[in-house]
């Protein structure tokens, strides 16, 4: 009798030991993609600062190119990663994508350390840095598909949202090891040695990976999943746009932020500017924490997401009026409209794709929906520099609000459809 109770006990204990060893992979490895995926833009600043003389009146867009080529390039992948999990195991294209990284990290390496030599000149560094950052922005691009696949295979419920909460904590920790590696290397050595760093974490962070167990099915059903008709449909449609207008605002304030500090506030240097932005991923971590507690209480992401766009909206409001006059308030607001977003990003991102789990289609999702959110990531990048230089970054600011403003709307409107559509979900 002892024995018979015992095997059921000793599976269970294996079952939670591999979704351990499964849960400390996919954070590793996306905390890894959120360094290479912030070491360019953590490092801008220094860099316009060093280069932008050399490269023209026009440095800031040749230089911004980069992310928005990576930006772009993110959200192509997405949708052909999401495509290739029909080919590929989950696990192999992790892995391949944190090797590629990796790669596309170190060639950068070289790239900063020779510009302006003879191998390097300034006339043809902007575009091998897009074209690096865009192939290094695909690879990225195979990380969220995978994870994805793999938590929604073995992880269910309350399993499932906590370990998407650690996940955005992993992206908040990459962050924040960033903002905070790219000043103490300006001041102890030079901003070029970022690269290297990230390089090295993405080969590291492919090593549990190889050495993920083969992982038993999780025994709990999986929730009911809408018809394929709403996956083409509704509520898909409303949340791509959605995301697309998350992304804008999340990588137009995240990416630009340490630049307009700098041009707003005259003496700010911009080792201190990249240091300011630090306090984003901060609010990010708290407020995937908030977002996880709010959707319980508000019982579904749609609701979630509304109450965060409308939460932006407020917030960033008063942007425009204190942007080059007050720094900490600045810093402030900024913080709470990313945070925001980052709410957001939790719950449609992140949560909306369990939806398609049971027809196996939820990496797909994953990848749909994570494509846009990049595809308004590399509208911002033209966006916000193109009304920075036209009405300054205050207009920036004002198209954050309204931005954030119309992602409340979309929802107002759409209330009566996503009730009809969580009804039919739960008839099925």
């Amino acid at each position: 009798m002892n024995g018979w109770l015992q095997k059921p006990r000793a599976w269970r204990a294996c079952l939670k030991k591999s979704a351990n060893s499964l849960l400390s992979a996919c954070w590793f490895a996306y905390f890894a993609g959120y360094v290479v995926r912030c070491a360019y833009t953590a490092a801008l600043s220094p860099m316009l600062a060093e280069l932008g003389g050399v490269l023209g009146k026009n440095a800031e867009a040749r230089l911004g190119a980069g992310s928005t080529a990576a930006f772009a390039a993110y959200a192509a992948g997405q949708l052909c990663c999401a495509f290739l999990l029909r080919r590929f195991r989950a696990e192999r294209l992790l892995l391949g994508g944190m090797l590629a990284m990796g790669g596309c990290m170190t060639l950068l390496t070289c790239a900063v350390f020779t510009a302006g030599s003879a191998f390097m000149p300034f006339a043809v560094f902007p575009w091998f840095v897009a074209i690096l950052l865009g192939l290094s922005g695909f690879a990225q691009a195979m990380l969220w598909p995978a994870i994805v696949e793999l938590l929604t295979k073995h992880l269910h419920g309350a399993a499932y949202t906590r370990a998407n909460v650690k996940l955005s904590e992993a992206s908040a920790a990459g962050t924040v090891l960033v903002y905070l590696l790219v000043p103490l290397l300006s001041h102890l050595a030079n901003w070029r040695w970022i690269f290297p760093c990230a390089a090295l974490f993405s080969f590291c962070a492919a090593a549990p990976i190889l050495r993920l167990p083969t992982l038993p099915r999780a025994v709990q059903a999986p929730a009911a999943t809408p018809p394929l008709r709403s996956f083409l449909r509704f509520p898909m449609l409303p949340v791509l746009l959605a995301v697309t207008l998350q992304g804008v605002v999340r990588d137009g304030v995240g990416t630009w932020m340490p630049v307009l500090l700098t041009d707003g506030f005259a003496g700010l240097p911009p080792e201190a500017a990249v240091l300011s932005a630090i306090v984003l991923p901060f609010v990010a971590a708290l407020s995937f924490r908030f977002a996880g507690w709010m959707e319980r209480r508000l019982g579904n992401e749609f609701r979630g997401a509304a109450f965060f766009f409308a939460v932006g909206a407020v917030v960033a409001l008063p942007l425009p009026f204190v942007l080059g006059r007050w720094l900490a308030p600045s810093v402030l607001l900024m913080a709470l409209l990313t945070g925001a977003m980052h709410g957001i990003n939790l719950m449609l991102v992140t949560q909306f794709p369990r939806r398609f789990r049971g027809n196996g289609r939820a990496g797909f999702a994953a990848g749909l929906v994570n494509a846009f959110v990049y595809l308004g990531s590399a509208v911002s990048m033209f966006g916000s520099t193109l009304a920075a230089h036209r009405f300054g970054w205050q207009g920036s600011a004002a198209g954050w609000v309204g931005v954030s403003a119309v992602g409340a709307i979309i929802f107002l409107f759409c209330r009566k459809g996503i009730r009809k559509y969580l009804q039919e979900e739960k008839n099925l």
